[in-house]
């Protein structure tokens, strides 16, 4: 799974240079996040239980 993200993180960089276009570089951290929320979804539990699980690991 990491290698999709550098995959993805590499690709973003290239084209955000290639097309002058800053906003690009946003979209390996904007598909992490969706991804982050994927993984809480299929969590059984509700999400304000699955974030204070999640928080209170040390």
């Amino acid at each position: 799974m990491v290698y999709i993200f550098v995959c993805i993180a590499l690709i973003s960089f290239v084209l955000a240079f290639k097309y002058k276009k800053p906003f690009i570089l946003a979209t390996p951290f904007v598909l992490f996040a969706l991804y982050f929320l994927w993984q809480v979804a299929m969590v059984p539990l509700g999400f304000m239980e699955t974030m204070r699980f999640i928080f209170s690991l040390r």
